[in-house]
């Protein structure tokens, strides 16, 4: 019997591999509703039907199949397997994408960062680099790096620089294993002899000496970024309907990124980009417009349900503004942050120094300490496996520890906004030291940073401000406040947000309290 050879053969899995948002496109595009496609699909059917009595050699041109491809959007698996090798006849599997699914894509977002000088830029590879070789280098005597660093920038001429490249390579290639017991990274620093002046090298191995000498890598890191060309922009994938959305990797409050960089926040890293000139009046304005809704409803629906933040000191206008964009772009009013403490400097280095030596592909170092390369479910079982079993310990013990506060005062040194707000009244009684009444918290946010209970007299707790994983002490003699609890006009109510000029006050108190 001859092979009916009307039907064209296709992979089943490349049926099913169907990028969403293109497929949603295409389908509106074609103006080919889901009843249309299934009507379709039947007269084809039927006509297949009709003729599967008929001779062979006929059925090649009585079957027509409609072009452009007719799309079948949830079918049924009989259909699916009737239809999976027909051509012309896609098969869609998956629900008919939302509106926000259509408009929605993944892009390559250019990553933010807050320089120095309080400026918004681009995060570049090399942005991280002094944080990360302070946090990492093991300040112990290395004998072998250093007489190695002397040898080389002391005793090799010009000439025999020229000439003797590969007898460099081999002791530049050695600093850089010894460099490693330091907990140094000199990534490729040995195929830059081909590539480099000697100049060049030399004046890095000095300044990579001084770093040594002095811990501080101040001066070490703008030529470390330099000699391995960590210039380029570091990008992160985002799924956005909108191109002036941006990914932000800062500890910055929502209050400050809105104000001094006109960035509205999406989510914990997503941030929306604005031109930032309009007044509240001209916001208020459009925005109501635009929402086909009164300027007096909007004004009074703002009002009633006001902006809550992390942040004491407050433009209140700049709040209602910031309050009445997230309205408009349909974002969150209240986003957690994800920042995590940051792991003690021991942990660090000992975790830096096996990555070193190992070459861990999973795992990386960061500001933040030990991290995954990828957040994928792959990279998180292969790392835990490859990880050594002093540093699980050691991460177990970091959590586990005698004082149970370590972890979370580290935390709130990164990211003092996840400490609540004090919520009782209060009175700075040192520098570092404030008096609360009515507090449950055993720490508490004021205006001057975060501060951690250390006694109780009555109903007033008395707090130390938090200035390290250590838990805050104070040799002060507490007898000598029991008149506290007498006296409530001593004390000033917490409020949610000062202005600049109340904040200024409270700095200016004196703390003649007895």
């Amino acid at each position: 019997m001859q092979k009916i050879n009307c039907f064209k053969k296709s992979s089943f899995e490349k049926e099913f591999e169907v990028n969403r948002s293109t497929v949603a496109e295409e389908y509106q595009a074609s103006s080919i509703t889901l009843i249309d496609a299934y009507n379709t699909i039947l007269e084809e059917l039927n006509k297949i039907k009709e003729v599967l009595n008929e001779p062979k050699d006929s059925l090649i041109n009585q079957i027509t199949i409609p072009f452009p491809k007719t799309k079948v959007l949830n079918a049924t698996f009989k259909e699916v397997e009737v239809y999976k090798n027909v051509d012309n006849i896609e098969i869609i599997t998956e629900s008919v994408p939302s509106i926000e699914d259509k408009l929605k894509t993944t892009i390559l977002s250019e990553v933010k960062v807050i320089n120095k000088e309080g400026v918004l830029e681009n995060k570049t590879t090399g942005t991280d680099t002094e944080v990360i070789l302070n946090n990492t280098y093991i300040g112990e005597e290395n004998v072998k790096l250093s007489e190695n660093l002397f040898f080389i920038t002391k005793t090799f001429s010009p000439v025999v620089w020229e000439n003797k490249k590969d007898a460099i390579f081999k002791v530049v290639k050695q600093i850089k294993e010894y460099a490693k017991d330091s907990g140094i990274d000199l990534k490729n620093i040995e195929e830059k002899v081909y590539t480099k002046s000697r100049e060049d090298i030399i004046n890095f191995f000095e300044r990579l000496e001084d770093f040594l000498q002095k811990g501080d890598s101040t001066e070490f890191a703008p030529l470390y970024n330099e000699m391995f060309e960590l210039n380029k922009p570091v990008k992160e994938s985002i799924r956005t309907n909108n191109k002036f959305d941006v990914y932000m990797d800062e500890d910055v409050s929502e209050y400050e990124a809105f104000t001094k960089h006109n960035l509205v926040k999406k989510s914990p890293t997503v941030y929306r980009k604005i031109k930032g000139d309009l007044s509240l009046d001209e916001a208020y304005s459009i925005i109501s417009q635009n929402e086909n809704i009164s300027e007096e409803q909007l004004r009074k629906e703002i009002k009633e349900n006001p902006l809550e933040v992390s942040d004491y000191e407050v433009d209140v206008e700049e709040l209602e503004k910031m309050q009445l964009y997230k309205r408009y772009f349909n974002f969150p009013r209240n986003i957690p942050a994800i920042k995590t403490a940051n792991q003690k400097k021991s942990f660090i280095r000992k975790a830096n120094k096996w990555l070193l030596k190992s070459g861990n592909p999973y795992c990386k170092i960061t500001k933040n300490g030990l991290e995954l390369v990828s957040q994928d479910e792959i990279t998180r079982s292969r790392a835990e496996l490859t990880l050594p079993e002093y540093l699980k310990q050691e991460e177990k013990e970091e959590v586990i520890v005698e004082d149970l506060n370590k972890e979370r005062r580290l935390e709130a040194l990164v990211n003092p906004s996840s400490v609540q707000k004090v919520k009782g009244e209060f009175l700075y009684l040192e520098p570092e030291v404030v008096a609360i009444k009515n507090e449950v918290e055993s720490m508490v946010r004021t205006p001057r940073g975060v501060f951690e209970y250390m006694y109780g007299q009555g109903n007033v707790g008395f707090y130390g401000k938090v200035i390290s994983e250590e838990r805050p002490l104070s040799d002060m003699n507490y007898k000598q406040y029991t008149y506290l609890e007498n006296s409530p006009e001593l004390f000033q109510k917490a409020k949610n947000y000062y202005s600049k000029a109340e904040l200024d006050e409270i700095n200016k108190d004196n703390f003649e309290c007895s």
